[in-house]
């Protein structure tokens, strides 16, 4: 560590060393550099502090506020020598972007017109800014500049939408529907105004959408867009649209995700009100508690990796064919050593809404745990059932490192937890080799009711030759679920031998 720092201020003293030579005769190269500077700055701390973002719109690591503070003056000392450097002005715009300073941030923007021709990225943070800033018809302009390009990244997208939403006229709610189709809002407007009318394709299209609604219509990048969405999901739940079951699971992913947002606080603090004895309910509430708190040690508590955990995190023991059973680990929504397995996306399926990801307060041991939701599923009789979990590897051919040799036996274990599911809601898939009472395809597991249980099954291969094993943990129907420290051993290790449970 302490050599780390002498390498990064001795490169820092060379290179300002420079800037003072090159003072007042290559104000060009003087911007340069101070970019540059700034540049080494942030690759370092991209890799050391992952945090949040410079590019709000494009999701990658980002250093602590103070270390953007720095890397902010750096961009302006650049832009005092060279005014027009393009790169300097994206530096300073998204940093102040970054740091919350959204007029500054939309000046910048507005002093560097050329920054959204030259760079798509600087292009989706100058629509942020602006909305950000509350100039909603400069950010509907800016996005109507440019036709031809789509708006890839949620954050930009959605911060248009509140622009468009914020305006309310007729033209600028078009452009919101044509940025979110999906939007919870503007169909529940939309279907309202069709059933007024008697248009009964139009209403059944909108109620479609509203009861078959995607992930990104309950899990908005721009938080602002709550002001619109909680009173569609009152008005939702008023009119019979949404039943209890959709509401909750709802509730549940909103806290989840969003329990720093006033509104969604709220928004739980009414069906409280709607479904006084519901205890399920209550406890979201709770939880919304629970969570602020937690954010709120993290903020002032030094983050610590999973490998400095000690004993919180299980250790894996000897023979442990699951190296990434614990769940501390995600890249991209996705544990570590594991993949999506998707099996509710139509065709031969049927078609679900389902979610996945990291949860940091309902654990069983550790920092994190895996935590799937479910919102809905169709029954279509002449289709599969959709099903929906992570499946252990990352290929089928990583997935055949476990191999349970002829008449060997392996232990099969893991806690979990559920919520709205009934028995066999949750399944432990095996593998596809062979079928029979001492070893399953699968093992389908009774329903929790919000504790956590430990299973345990000890299977033996019935066959001649060795089995092969993929674990995955799915989920058949709408509700929630939770795993944590799944272990595949042999029976040999443990030194015990049980019937399956």
């Amino acid at each position: 560590m302490k050599s780390e720092a002498i390498r990064r201020n001795s490169l820092k003293i060379v290179v300002i060393g420079l800037l003072f030579v090159s003072a007042g005769r290559f104000p060009s190269l003087l911007g340069s550099l101070y970019v540059n500077l700034s540049a080494l700055i942030l690759a370092e701390d991209v890799v050391s502090e992952p945090q949040s973002l410079p590019s709000v719109c494009f999701r990658i690591p980002t250093p602590q506020p103070a270390r953007l503070a720095e890397i902010h003056r750096f961009a302006e000392l650049a832009l005092l020598r060279c005014r027009d450097h393009p790169q300097a002005s994206w530096l300073e715009a998204g940093t102040a972007l970054a740091l919350g300073d959204y007029p500054k941030a939309a000046t910048s923007f507005r002093r560097s017109p050329r920054l959204g021709r030259l760079n798509v990225l600087a292009h989706h943070d100058r629509l942020v800014a602006l909305s950000r800033a509350n100039a909603f018809a400069e950010a509907l302009e800016a996005w109507r500049s440019k036709p031809g390009l789509p708006l890839y990244l949620p954050a930009a997208r959605d911060a248009v939408s509140v622009a468009c939403l914020s305006l309310g006229n007729e033209d600028a709610l078009t452009a919101a529907l044509d940025l979110r189709p999906d939007d919870l809002y503007l169909n529940y407007e939309l279907w309202k105004r069709s059933v007024r009318l008697g248009d009964t394709a139009g209403a059944d299209t909108y109620l479609r959408r509203l009861t078959r609604f995607s992930i990104s219509s309950i899990n908005p990048a721009d938080p602002r867009l709550f002001k619109w969405f909680s009173p569609a999901v009152r008005a939702l739940v008023e009119q019979g649209v949404w039943d209890r079951e959709c509401v909750l699971r709802v509730a549940e992913f909103l806290v989840w995700h969003h329990s720093d947002s006033a509104e969604v606080r709220d928004l739980v603090q009414e069906l409280v009100k709607r479904y006084p004895d519901d205890p399920q309910f209550r406890s979201v509430l709770t939880e919304v508690g629970i969570r602020r708190r937690s954010a709120e040690v993290r903020a002032t508590v030094p983050d610590h990796s999973s490998s400095n955990l000690g004993g919180l995190r299980r250790s894996n023991p000897e023979g442990d064919f699951i190296r990434h059973g614990s769940f501390e680990q995600w890249t991209r929504g996705v544990p570590e050593g594991w993949c999506i397995a998707d099996m509710a996306t139509g065709g031969i399926w049927n078609r679900g809404l389902f979610f996945i990801g990291p949860d940091d307060i309902n654990c069983s041991e550790g920092r994190r745990c895996l935590r799937i939701m479910g919102f809905w599923l169709e029954d279509k009789t002449e289709k599969e059932p959709g099903r929906y979990g992570v499946w252990y590897g990352t290929s089928k051919a990583n997935g055949d490192g476990i191999v349970v040799p002829h008449a060997e036996s392996v232990v099969i274990e893991l806690w979990y937890r559920t919520a709205g599911l009934p028995d066999g809601g949750v399944g432990v898939w095996l593998t596809d080799e062979v079928s029979s009472a001492s070893f399953p395809h699968e093992l389908r597991l009774p329903a929790t009711h919000g504790e956590w249980r430990h299973h345990r099954s000890v299977l033996r291969n019935p066959g001649i030759s060795p089995l092969h094993l993929r674990p995955m943990i799915r989920l058949w129907h709408p509700g929630a679920m939770w795993a944590d420290g799944i272990r595949v051993v042999t029976s040999t290790k443990t030194g015990q031998a049980e019937a399956p449970k």
